[in-house]
């Protein structure tokens, strides 16, 4: 009796240690180097993609160049692809020039303190880029090829600052549209908030949840998703899917489902649909005095005529203006 007393008492004690040991291994596989399981292996992920990309070079660490990663944290970023025939025909090297001279021009009168960043391919020549930012201290142009990062489709170049932990803001714009100051109302706007991410809808056609040209986003604010959005960019599986004119799409498959909890939107004429129900009026009153940059977006020389404007539903001006037909 005394023996098996003995046998019992050691199983019960060997149980006890095998069940501690389970326990604490559970916790470790639970918890790597103090990082929730997921975590540890996202940001293990996220690093060898960018070991193979060479982005964790002191060269690239801004997802941009040596001269963008000098300007040190908390950057203002205005970001632009820019794209030659070899991807759109429609974008020649002069009309792009011509478009960018624009943005340049109107990025001092709108964003004053803000950085352009000029994300392009090898068919922008470095005298060309030299020139410019001999002339424009607040223009940095971004080598996608030096990157290793041009089969990024050349549309979602412009995303990149969106991962970059260098930039405390970023605005997604189109090259051929202006940067108006109804947008940069609404803009100030979402920055006096404490939501990451914003988007603009300002036209009857733009009827998608994201506009490729017309987001932003703060990095700061939203960390964990910063690094969501730098792992798709750069999984390459991921982005033959969006090749040609595939970044609206890819916001809206990949991007849309993880912000629309926490974003600030500015609608003019989609605030009862699905994805519009959460959205604010615009703060300024759509000019009619004019005829040039009748709404946000719109491709340059934004006449009248061209917009196909009318006038917004009632549900979707201020609360104080329903008189703003125009909205």
């Amino acid at each position: 009796m005394l023996i098996k007393r003995q046998v019992k008492k050691k199983r019960y004690i060997l149980n006890c240690l095998l069940f501690t040991l389970v326990i604490y291994l559970s916790i470790e596989i639970i918890r790597i180097n103090g990082l929730p399981l997921f975590k540890y292996f996202h940001d293990r992920y996220t690093k060898q993609l960018a070991q193979r990309s060479s982005l964790t070079s002191h060269q690239y660490s801004t997802l941009c160049s040596r001269k963008s990663t000098l300007r040190g944290f908390n950057q203002k970023i205005i970001s632009i692809s820019l794209f030659g025939p070899k991807e759109n025909k429609m974008y020649t090297r002069t009309r792009s020039i011509r478009f960018l001279n624009a943005l340049i021009s109107d990025m001092y009168t709108t964003y004053p303190d803000w950085i352009l960043r000029v994300y392009h391919d090898l068919t922008i020549e470095k005298s060309f880029i030299r020139s410019i930012e001999n002339k424009h201290s607040k223009v940095d142009f971004c080598n996608i090829h030096s990157m290793n990062l041009d089969y990024i489709p050349p549309r979602m170049w412009r995303f990149l600052p969106a991962g970059d932990d260098r930039v405390e803001v970023m605005n997604s714009r189109d090259l051929d549209s202006p940067l108006t100051e109804r947008e940069l109302a609404a803009v100030l706007e979402w920055l006096k908030s404490n939501i990451s991410f914003h988007v603009m809808r300002d036209h009857p056609q733009h009827g998608v949840p994201v506009l490729a040209g017309m987001w932003g986003f703060r990095p700061q604010l939203n960390p964990s998703f910063s690094k969501i959005f730098l792992y798709k960019l750069l999984d390459r599986n991921l982005s033959r899917f969006y090749e040609g004119n595939g970044d609206q799409g890819f916001l809206e498959a990949e991007i849309w489902p993880n912000i629309r909890d926490d974003v600030f939107a500015h609608d003019s004429f989609h605030c009862k649909t699905q994805h519009g129900y959460i959205s604010k009026p615009f703060p300024t009153r759509r000019s009619v005095s004019n005829t040039t940059y009748v709404f946000v977006g719109c491709l340059r020389p934004c006449t009248m005529e061209s917009s196909q404007i009318s006038k917004c539903p009632r549900a979707c001006r201020p609360k104080k203006h329903k008189n703003w037909t125009m909205c």
